[in-house]
């Protein structure tokens, strides 16, 4: 977790300041320290989306996370209610 954290926080923080459509990026973890993390990240269409997935910061977190992640779930949200 102490190597993930950073790279993750980098892209983050690239993805909010250079992802045109990236509205939110938050990094959350269970309060009880397990190696679990979520990303919860708001883009205002697909394409924004698409977007940062070509981005190179992205494309960088990829491959330096590549022996760091077990299992990535990528789950699309819908909002309901106002």
């Amino acid at each position: 977790m102490g190597d993930y954290l950073p790279l993750i926080q980098v892209d983050a923080e690239s993805a909010l300041r250079d992802d045109s459509g990236c509205q939110l990026f938050h990094i959350l973890r269970p309060e009880k320290g397990v190696d679990v993390v979520h990303l919860y990240e708001v883009y205002d269409s697909e394409e924004a989306i698409k977007l940062h997935q070509n981005s190179p910061h992205f494309a960088h977190y990829v491959k330096a996370c590549e022996a760091l992640v077990e299992e990535r779930i990528i789950q699309r949200l819908e909002r309901v209610g106002p």
